[in-house]
């Protein structure tokens, strides 16, 4: 019980819009009585504050967020639309599409959440990273591998906090996949190519530096509070 709450802590933490921002219902010729039951939310983070990266590369992720908001409705509504005698490839094709869907979303946000800042850590956070990988330097070397490891720029590097091992980890995603069993994301930075093409075109590696000197820690710090984790 203590890990669903801390869970549901979690997503309090990560969407604050979410107890006032419910999206706009669909045209009655649709689907009169659907809400949408995800919103689009707005940018955590003001892209004037970003090093080294431009408004278009900014609006690129919007734009990507924005269009998987858009088809998880989608997926919600098809979701509600399955009866007892829907088939089974049917089935298992919208509840597969709805979960990654599901988790791209929310990736999108926790990605938006920690940007903006000076890329370097303090306080928990910083203690944690020290514990954990030796420092900050070799959390980075951790960090960007994991990044080569994914074909074609595809998918996300994860950090976690995990419930059950109370310690951070940090994973490779490939596509939009789950994380481990038990773990909370604290940051994610996207590899799919419409993150980065725009300002450092197939340089990968480059991108991935900008992306960590433009961490705001303090963001991270406030999401382990919220866990009740303590170094």
């Amino acid at each position: 019980m203590k890990y669903l709450i801390l869970c549901f802590g979690w997503l309090i933490l990560a969407h604050p819009a979410l107890a006032q921002q419910r999206g706009q219902s669909l045209p009655s010729s649709t689907a009169p009585q659907f809400q949408q039951a995800y919103p689009i939310l707005p940018l955590p983070f003001n892209p004037e504050r970003l090093t080294g990266i431009s408004r278009a590369q900014v609006q690129a992720w919007q734009a990507s967020y924005a269009d998987t908001v858009r088809f998880l409705n989608g997926q919600e509504r098809a979701r509600k639309a399955l009866v007892a005698d829907t088939p089974v490839a049917r089935r298992r094709q919208v509840e597969q599409e709805w979960l990654a869907a599901y988790n791209k979303r929310l990736l999108h946000e926790v990605a938006f959440s920690h940007l903006g800042g000076d890329g370097l850590p303090r306080g928990t956070i910083e203690l944690m990273l020290l514990a954990r990988f030796g420092g900050l330097a070799n959390w980075q070397a951790r960090w960007k591998e994991l990044a080569t490891t994914l074909n074609s720029g595809t998918g996300w590097v994860v950090m976690e906090y995990n419930l059950f091992t109370r310690q951070l980890e940090l994973v490779a995603l490939p596509g939009s996949s789950a994380a481990t069993v038990g773990g909370i994301p604290l940051l994610a930075m996207d590899m799919h190519a419409y993150a980065y093409d725009r300002d450092f075109g197939v340089d990968r590696a480059i991108y991935v530096d900008t992306w960590l000197n433009n961490l705001d820690w303090e963001a991270v710090n406030r999401r382990l509070t919220g866990l009740g984790v303590r170094p």
